[in-house]
Parts: structure tokens; sequence; C-alpha cells
């Protein structure tokens, strides 16, 4: 839709110009002013792309608005209508660029024609317009995409080769640091604008600093700051910044984290170092604490590996004890959080395999494709970004493995009770600690141990008590020879048998028989 101003100080014509352009321009916007002074009034207010105007008329004629209008808005195309044929007229006004000429009284397809003539024309100037607009845009991101491309490889290698042409367009042989701001928010997309206003933002209030805003690569919410200064950011310059990102992004308060490197003489040989001691500190954003971290601070925790296991966890676990062990992990994670006391990293491993134990422990009392689902719930607590993420999830993974075992104790029995039957119901048989555990589905070693805090005694000490208890009770009651005992209780070779007997009697199967017959 084109906004057309017929300007004329005689009514009738005007009118009559309004009917034909209603007809020629139905979908157009149509405006009318009496004289020259009206017509700018609203030019003013209204952006009109074309002008029809009569020459003569009071206070500005129709060049003299011409002029004023080609002056004051160049692209407005510009019709005059006269009721004289004077070429002098129509001179002047293709001298100041008039896009037609049309005598009075103004023929309709003459009309049609020019407005068609026009429409065409700025067409074309708003399609040629759109292509100047695409390359200048393209060729600005290019740019732009080139300097991030070697700023990132400023900071991820410490090859000079790799990012030398970065040390032609900055003067990075001077002090600096590197400072990293780390957005909290889901599916954050940054674009080239909102990148370079946060970029102007930070030069605003970085004074007597150059530098450089860029996203590093292979993430959507971490920008990098090159910042080439003798002195590093004060807390209430980062707070000026923080309140910016949160108005420009449509944050909540207290979602932006700040990690700042330690101040280098010479950055040029330093992009690499200073960039990893920045992201060594940023990881201590986890535990959602305190927004503005300096590397010298972390430093020195890098190092320190403190268990999170206690002797409390351990006692909670071989009893069975979830809620016990819910309300110890819930302290830990506490005491981590306020002190500090372990690197982000370490810290997830350690709470991962703090729930792998208590799984482990749990193995006999869950079914198996519950045991799959809390194990693969646990090795997602490692992708927790937040420490707020993790105990949440941390939560939902102890609320399931208290629901699969009250799901399992009353659908099934004790698998540990289930195997000690089994003994004493096949005892006799040809039985390995190997067989039972592949029936009950353990592995043999694990079961071995857990027979073992169950019952207070080895498999092996069991199986062989209840053999020998039967074989007492046959020599008491029977006249059978001891070879077919042995064999009956489960000992294929009687010798072994007889050795075994005396070892815990201190006397022989046939001296028994006589002492108790």
């Amino acid at each position: 839709m084109y906004n057309i101003l017929v300007v004329d100080d005689e009514r009738i014509h005007r009118e009559g110009l309004i009917m034909l352009l209603e007809k020629i321009c139905p979908d157009d916007m149509l405006w009318e002013a009496s004289n020259g002074q009206e017509a700018m009034e609203i030019m003013n207010n209204i952006s009109c792309e074309i002008v029809i105007s009569d020459i003569r008329m009071a206070e500005m004629d129709g060049l003299q608005l011409q002029k004023k209008v080609k002056t004051d808005y160049p692209e407005t195309a510009f019709v005059i209508v006269s009721g004289y044929a004077d070429f002098s007229y129509a001179r002047e006004a293709l001298q100041f660029h008039a896009s037609d000429y049309l005598l009075k009284p103004v023929d309709a397809e003459e009309l049609k024609r020019a407005i068609k003539k026009i429409k065409k024309s700025k067409n074309q100037d708003q399609v040629q317009k759109q292509k100047v607009d695409q390359m200048e845009r393209r060729l600005k991101e290019s740019a732009y995409g080139y300097m991030e491309w070697l700023l990132n490889q400023y900071i991820h290698h410490t090859r000079r080769k790799v990012w030398e042409p970065l040390s032609e367009m900055f003067p990075l042989r001077q002090e600096g640091y590197l400072m990293l701001i780390r957005i909290n928010k889901q599916h954050l997309i940054l674009n080239e604008e909102m990148k370079r206003e946060i970029g102007y933002c930070i030069k605003k209030h970085l004074i007597d600093t150059s530098s450089i805003t860029f996203q590093v690569n292979g993430t959507e919410n971490l920008l990098a700051v090159l910042a080439l200064s003798g002195s590093r950011i004060e807390q209430e310059q980062i707070t000026q910044i923080e309140e910016f990102i949160q108005n420009i992004l449509v944050l909540e308060k207290n979602r932006i984290y700040f990690a700042v490197s330690s101040l280098y003489t010479d950055m040029e040989s330093c992009g690499n170092k200073a960039y990893e001691e920045a992201m060594a500190a940023m990881k201590y954003s986890f535990y959602e604490e305190e927004r503005y971290l300096q590397a010298e601070k972390y430093l020195s925790d890098e190092k320190q590996e403190d268990s999170v296991g206690s002797e409390a966890i351990l006692n909670s676990i071989k009893e069975g004890n979830l809620e016990k062990s819910e309300a110890i992990f819930e302290k830990i994670t506490e005491v981590l959080s306020e002190h500090k006391s372990v690197q982000p990293d370490i810290f997830k491993r350690k709470i991962v395999f703090f729930f792998f134990r208590i799984l482990r422990y749990m193995e006999p009392y869950l079914k198996a494709e519950h045991l799959s689902e809390l194990n693969a719930l646990d090795n997602r607590l490692i992708e927790s970004q937040w420490y707020s993420e993790l105990k949440k999830r941390s939560a939902e993974l102890i609320k399931n493995i208290i629901a699969f075992r009250e799901i399992a104790d009353s659908q099934e029995t004790d698998p540990l009770d289930e195997s000690r039957r089994y003994i004493e119901e096949h005892y006799q048989d040809e039985i390995s600690l190997e067989q039972i555990a592949a029936l009950y589905h353990f592995n043999a070693s694990y079961f071995s141990t857990l027979f073992k805090q169950r019952f207070g005694i080895s498999f092996s000490e069991y199986l062989s008590d209840i053999r020998m208890e039967k074989a007492e009770n046959l020599l008491k009651t029977s006249s059978d020879k001891v070879r077919k005992i042995a064999l009956e209780v489960g000992y294929k070779d009687p010798n072994y048998f007889n050795r075994a007997f005396k070892k815990r009697h201190n006397m022989t199967p046939e001296e028994f028989r006589k002492r108790v017959g």
C-alpha cells in the first residue's frame, strides 16, 4: 500500500483527482492538501511515497513544494499537474527530478500510466535496496564470524600459527585477562545483534580497557570477553553489565555468572592459559551461590579429592535404610555446597558412585528391569548443569529406589532367603557357589559377600554345616555304612567326608556313632 498526497488549491480539481485515483489505486491511502504549507505538514507526519501537485498555488507553489519535498524527502516521487503547456515549467520540474508532468484536465489513462511507472520504479529500487542491505549484512556477519573463529582459536590453542592473524588486529602483547559469562537459561539462542549489544555494553563499562566479546564455540550460553588492560573488572562494573544482560535477554535475577582469569602481563602468549583458568573457576557456578568467580580463589581447590562416602552412609547402606541414606546424602550435599570442598565435576562423579553403591547393595531386592532403569538415572546425574538440578534428580532417584523396593517386596520373596532354602533342600546334590549365584542372577563374588553379610557365615561353611548336621543325624539313627551316608549328604568322596568330619568333631564318623550310640 502506498500513501499518495494530492495538492491543489482548487477543490473541484483536487476532488476530481482523488476520484480518479480511487479507481486507479483502490488499495492505496489517499491524502489531500489545499496548498504547499498544508502539504508539508502532512509530509512531516506521514510518509508519502507519491505527491501529485498543481503548479499554481498561493503561499507555496508546486515547484517550491517540489524543491522542499525533494530536499527533505528525496525518496518521494513527485508528479506535476498544470493547466499550462509551458516548457519552462516542465524543464524546471524535471530539473528537480519530477517523475512526470501532466496537463489539465488530467486524462485517466495518463495518470494511470504515471502511477504505474512510479510504482514499478519504486519496487525495483526496493528490491535493489534489499539486495544491498543483504549483501552488507552478509559482509558484516562474515567479518564478525571470521573474527569469532580467530578468537576461539586463540583461547583453545597454544600454537601461535593457528591464530596469528589475530595478533595483527589486536595489540595482544600487553596486560590483560579473559572473562567468561555464563547465562543460565535453557534453549538460549544468542543472535549476532544480541552479542553485539552485550559487547557494546561491556565496552561502555570497561573504561580505559580495549575489549571484544564473542561466543565460545560449541556452547549456547557461554560468552568470552578478551580484555586488554592493566586492571581487572570491578564488582560494580559486573553488576551494571549483569543488569543490562538481564534486560536484553528477559532473565530472572541471579541467572548470570562471571568468571575472571588472573591478570597476565603478556596476553599474546597466555590466551589458552587464561581461558582454562577462567573455565576452572566457572565450574563453581554449578553451586549457584557466587556469581562473580575469580580464578585465584579456586585454583587450589582443583586437587581436592575428599570422599563423598562416610562411615555413616556405608552403615545406612548395609542396614538397607534408604531414608537414612537420603538424609545423610542431603547433609553431605549441603556441606559440599557451603564449603566448596570439592571441584564440581569430581563432586558429581562421587555422587554418581554413591548411588552406584546403594544400587549394588539393593540389587538383591530389586527387579532386573527396575535396576536397569535406576542405573540409567544414576548415570544421568553427571549431566546436571546446576547444583539444584543435581539435588532434584538425586531426590527423584532415591524415591524411585524406595518405590521399586516396595514393588519387589510385594511381589517376590527375598532371593537370599530363597538361596538358603535351596541349599537346605538340595544339600545332597553337587551344588556350588557359582551355581547358586547364577540361579538367582548374582555375580558369584558379590553373592558370596551378600550371603556372609546376611547370615554371618560364608556359603561354603553354611553348606558344610547343613551336610554335617544331616550326617550326624544319620549316624545316630541309621545303620548305614559311612560311605553311603557320605554320598547321601552330598560328599562324593568318602575319604574327604571322613577328613572333614574328623576336623569338625575331633573323631571319625565311626567313633562318633559308637559314642552317641
